[in-house]
This record gives C-alpha cells, structure tokens and sequence, in this order.
C-alpha cells in the first residue's frame, strides 16, 4: 500500500519553500509582483502555482497555457529557449507581447526565467517592477534571478526524484505581501497630520481595490463617510 501522507506532506514542505523562495527574491530585487508557474506532467502546460502582489482573480483569464500556442507568449518563450526573458518597460510589453497585456496589470519592467535542470524545465519563474526602475538587468539582479531559478528548479526536481512530483494546485494560491516598515501609532498620526494639511484629498488603495487609508477632504469629495470607505 503506498503511503499518501508522506507524499502530501514532503508536497507541503516544497510549497513552503518555493513560497519562501519566491518571495525573498521579490523583498530582494524589489519587485511588486511575483509567480511561479510549473510545466504539468504531459509536458504540454503551464499551470500558476503561486502568485504575489497582485490578486489571482485579476490573471484568471490568461492562467494556463499551451507550450504549443503560436501567440507570442513571454512564459512559453522562456520554457522553449529555456533562457531569460526581460521586456524593460510596458511600451516593450504592448510591442512584444500584444495578447497577453492581462498577466500583469500595468506592467513596466518584467522577468521571466526559466525553471531549469539538466533533466528537464520544470516551470517559470515571473517577477515584476513598478514604473521607476531602469530598463535594463544589471549583473548582480541576473545572477540573483538565475540563482532563484536554481533553486526553485532543484526543489521541484528533488520531489519528483523522491516519488512525490509537484503538480500544480487545482487553484492558483496567493500569498499576501508582509510589510517590513511597520508604523507605530506616533508614526501614523504624524501622517495623518501631514495629510490633513494639504490641499487635495488623498487615499491609499491595496493592489485589488480596497481603500486602506483616506483623509476628510477626499472622502467628502466621493460623499461618503471615512468608516463607511
């Protein structure tokens, strides 16, 4: 009889490594946006394991796809060639990649770097930059990329040699950022101080809409109240 528990469980400890993986490489080069996706078993599909920074309700249309599409697709690029794709800027984005503008949201510096080991290529390593950063890599964020792909590439790999290959989640998972700057309470009414005193209103949204800061004069221009916002 085969024991299912410990492939769930040594599944679960890949996760987390990839989660943990995937996320200090955002924290390290500063990226907004993070995901992996991983090659299902046919060797014919890329499925989201995991995503951060943008809620995956936003990317649901273009989640899988076809490694056979003839639609110029920087993921599938990435898998074939099995190298790094950058696009520095979301005018290069539009001109490359015109069909799929819906991965990212407003989209401006972005990587795609294959999951790679001599076996195989086992997925896709994304990660994106808000408007502001230089359009192109500098050596040490190569190496830090291609070290991340290493990694992410290993572990997969690892799983699949131990009898327990990772296979993408029926749902794409989502990991929230965790903010490092926490403000304490003088923190926060010395902002709130600085707000009140300017002449436009002003608000704070999260990456899928949410209002987590709004000062009087901007909730009086929409009609609301600040709790109700």
């Amino acid at each position: 009889m085969v024991d299912h528990t410990v492939g769930h469980l040594q599944q679960a400890a890949v996760r987390q490594l990839l989660d943990q993986t995937l996320t200090q490489t955002m924290e390290r080069l500063g990226a907004h946006i993070g995901a992996i996706w991983l090659v299902e078993p046919d060797g014919e599909v890329l499925s989201p394991e995991v995503g951060s920074g943008v809620p995956p309700q936003w990317i649901k249309p273009v989640l899988r796809i076809r490694l056979t599409t003839a639609i110029p697709d920087p993921r599938v690029e990435a898998v074939r060639e099995r190298r790094l794709v950058w696009i520095g800027s979301s005018e290069e984005y539009a001109r490359r990649y015109p069909q799929t503008l819906l991965l990212i949201p407003y989209p401006h510096a972005v990587a795609f770097a294959p999951l790679v080991t001599e076996a195989a290529v086992w997925g896709v390593l994304l990660l994106a930059w808000p408007h502001g950063r230089p359009t192109e890599l500098n050596r040490a964020e190569r190496e830090a990329i291609g070290a991340a792909g290493d990694r992410l590439a290993r572990l997969i790999e690892g799983a699949g040699e131990a009898g327990h290959r990772l296979l993408p989640s029926p749902e794409a998972r989502y990991l929230p950022r965790i903010r490092r700057d926490p403000v304490g309470p003088a923190g926060a009414s010395a902002a709130v101080g600085f707000v009140s005193r300017l002449p436009e209103g002003g608000c704070a949204l999260t990456s899928d809409g949410r209002i987590t800061f709004i000062d009087r004069t901007a909730a009086d221009l929409v009609g609301e109240s600040i709790p109700h916002l």
